[in-house]
């Protein structure tokens, strides 16, 4: 029998050593470059949709009085603080189609005080305050309902923080298309008392939707019809003035 050759057997070996170092050097470099790739992509990743939520346009809606406090009682004796909340949650809805983020002080009736507090309305009014700067808002637009001792009396108004130049314009903007749906509106009006309008470090205003205290626009705003309406001029309003700042 011919004797195995044993300097070829080993270069051989040699051969198939050196093979299988280099297969796991590449190996190891392939996986360590995939786990790097992977990297870079969920960073990228993570930047475009911090990117997005930077340049998320953040409204809230505050729907006024709650709890136990209906807010004007109407001739009909429908309440506001169940009008307001009617026409916030449907402010929500268009909004949130148009991609804008949107809060409400309230969801339901509820007043936001505690039962313990001693002044229910101030707690209220404070709580609505910190909850509008608390979640970053662009603007803020709180819904409310008018009453006036001569039931003649009607329309719709706007109020703004007096010696706010961008709550101004968001006013104007509402106001223009609330005049498209009200059979009657009011300039829009600057204010240097409401609570709400003092104390909010963002563009807010209130609006106005009617008189209670009119029998016709109190017959029209407890109707959903209605209610919608007013619901798309405010967000169109809201949309018209945003669309501008970008």
């Amino acid at each position: 029998m011919k004797k195995p050759d044993i300097n070829k057997i080993i270069n051989e070996r040699s051969i198939e050593l050196i093979l299988g170092a280099l297969m796991i050097i590449v190996v190891t470099f392939m996986a360590g470059n995939t786990e790097a790739i992977s990297t870079k992509i969920r960073q990228e990743e993570a930047a475009v949709q911090t990117s997005a939520d930077d340049n998320e346009l953040v409204v809230t809606i505050d729907a006024g009085h709650g709890g136990i406090d209906p807010g004007k009682v109407g001739v009909n004796d429908s309440l506001e603080k169940d009008i307001n909340l009617a026409i916030a949650q449907k402010v929500k809805v268009i909004l949130e189609k148009n991609n804008i983020k949107v809060y409400l002080t309230r969801e339901e009736d509820k007043g936001l005080y505690n039962d313990s507090d001693k002044n229910k309305k101030v707690s209220d009014l404070g709580k609505r305050c910190s909850l509008i700067d608390g979640w970053g808002s662009d603007i803020a637009v709180s819904i409310h309902q008018n009453s006036y001792s001569d039931a003649s009396v009607s329309g719709g108004q706007v109020f703004y923080y007096a010696a706010s130049e961008e709550g101004e314009k968001l006013a104007q903007d509402i106001q223009l298309e609330l005049s498209q749906i009200c059979k009657k509106i009011r300039p829009v009006k600057g204010n240097k008392e409401y609570y709400l309008l003092l104390n909010v470090k963002c563009p807010i205003v209130i609006v106005e939707c009617g008189f209670l205290s009119n029998h016709e626009e109190a017959a029209l705003l407890i109707t959903d019809e209605y209610q919608q309406r007013i619901a798309e001029a405010v967000s169109a309003g809201i949309v018209a003035y945003l669309d501008k700042k970008q």
